[in-house]
């Protein structure tokens, strides 16, 4: 067996989700607005003096499959 997945949960990933007959199985989702804001947030902060976070920047992400698909808000 072949299983195909992603890692952004980009729109491509949701359309290839939702056909029936797709061998594309699940996408790691992304939310590039989301990393645009804690990245911006991170270097006003070290413009202020502050430091890079050390654990650098972590945002959540979920697995998403044709199982759960139907909850998944896509890129905001």
């Amino acid at each position: 067996d072949l299983i195909i997945v992603g890692v952004d949960g980009a729109p491509s990933a949701v359309e290839e989700l939702s056909k029936a007959s797709s061998m594309f199985k699940g996408s790691a989702s992304q939310d590039p607005r989301a990393m645009v804001k804690a990245v911006l947030e991170a270097v006003q902060e070290v413009m202020a003096g502050g430091n890079w976070p050390a654990e650098g920047i972590l945002l959540p992400s979920e697995f998403i499959t044709k199982d759960n698909l139907s909850t998944y808000k896509g890129w905001s």
